[in-house]
């Protein structure tokens, strides 16, 4: 069973194989992200085999199979992987869905805030410098 600390070697493990030079966070989580991941995946590795060959018994008796097929074998097993990479893939996403998100609270615009705000929708022939100057020179007096 593999537990935080190896993935957390594995994935430092590949970050330093790959990559020289200075550190980047966004890139060491994807990498550790993959590796806890494929750990999940691994962990079950008995569901997706049994998967696999209730899938091939039914596949092989639709196809008239009387012996074991390699080749068709791999094919099934090869979708159970797939299958199972994305309900682990959906599952994350619920589970992330469900996470509380923290409530920012947006503090109320001054009206020359709003009146600088305004600039930014002004026509290209009015300059929005001059009428930036006037919005700030008439709230400074």
């Amino acid at each position: 069973m593999l537990n935080r600390s190896t993935i957390m070697k594995a994935a430092w493990a590949e970050y330093r194989r790959t990559h020289r030079g200075a550190f980047c966070r966004k890139t060491f989580a994807a990498i550790l992200r993959d590796r806890w991941f494929a750990a999940r995946l691994v962990a079950n590795r008995a569901g997706i085999m049994i998967a696999a060959w209730a899938r091939y018994r039914v596949v092989a008796a639709e196809g008239g199979y009387a012996r074991f097929d390699r080749r068709l074998f791999a094919r099934v097993l090869r979708m159970a992987w797939i299958n199972a990479g994305a309900v682990q893939v959906d599952a994350d996403s619920a589970h992330r869905a469900a996470r509380p998100r923290k409530l920012v609270a947006l503090r109320p615009m001054t009206p020359m805030q709003i009146a600088l705000d305004a600039v930014k929708y002004l026509p290209a022939h009015m300059s929005a410098a001059r009428a930036e100057a006037q919005i700030r020179a008439a709230y400074a007096a």
